[in-house]
């Protein structure tokens, strides 16, 4: 499954991103500690003030996934595009782009590599003449 990000993020994008998501997350856990809190001292039914930070940590827990996900996609791509006009110059396409798998990259002529995200190594299949 191919992972297309919802959104394409510049690097200061990034950052702010990242301190929304802190941010949220921190808000988050202190309303629950707080609701916690207030159900304790006033002896309510538990649950009932655990709504809000819950919804809260939904929204964290959304915006975890967006962020991550368009960190890796990009690093990924980066990666790749990195490997690939180091060994073969600026013409080469990658595709089969998908995730932390094998990619295949095509050289101008004709010939394919695999490159291995997790080890950072291109592996060139030699063209037959």
């Amino acid at each position: 499954m191919k992972f297309t990000p919802f959104f394409n993020f510049s690097s200061s994008e990034y950052f702010l991103w990242s301190y929304i998501n802190i941010s949220i997350w921190i808000i988050g856990s202190i309303s629950i500690l707080i609701a916690y809190i207030i159900e304790k001292k006033r002896k309510i039914e538990r649950g009932k003030y655990m709504c809000i930070p819950c919804l809260i940590l939904t929204v964290a827990l959304i915006c975890t996934l967006i962020w991550e996900m368009n960190i890796d996609n990009k690093k990924m791509k980066d990666s790749i595009n990195k490997w690939a006009t180091k060994k073969a110059g600026n013409n080469v396409k990658y595709s089969e782009f998908d995730g932390y798998k094998l990619q295949k990259l095509i050289y101008p002529d004709g010939r394919t590599a695999i490159y291995d995200p997790w080890t950072d190594t291109l592996y060139i299949e030699k063209k037959d003449n």
